[in-house]
């Protein structure tokens, strides 16, 4: 029971909105090394607000590494998590 527990858990990590929104505004700097010169990404500061950055300027890796150490809570809480599934099930098979 213990590892559905934490499998809920990770689950409600991974499809909570505001990480699906790093993660997406995450794929979208990464990705911007073609398609449009000016991209509308959220504002890390501010979720709520939209900017506009220029694809190949020095401010797309500077956003990029604040969404990735917002995210990185998140997914380090989810490694941990699964890090727990993956003894639990090793204790279920040496018992």
């Amino acid at each position: 029971m213990r590892i559905l527990d934490i499998e809920s858990k990770i689950k409600d990590i991974e499809h909570d909105q505001d990480f699906l929104r790093l993660r997406g505004q995450i794929k979208i700097l990464e990705t911007a090394r073609r398609g449009p010169s000016i991209l509308l990404v959220s504002d890390p500061d501010k979720m709520s607000s939209v900017i506009e950055l220029r694809r190949n300027s020095a401010s797309v890796e500077e956003y990029l590494v604040k969404y990735r150490l917002m995210a990185q809570g998140k997914l380090a809480q989810v490694e941990q998590l699964k890090a727990e599934i993956h003894k639990l099930k090793a204790d279920m098979h040496t018992v």
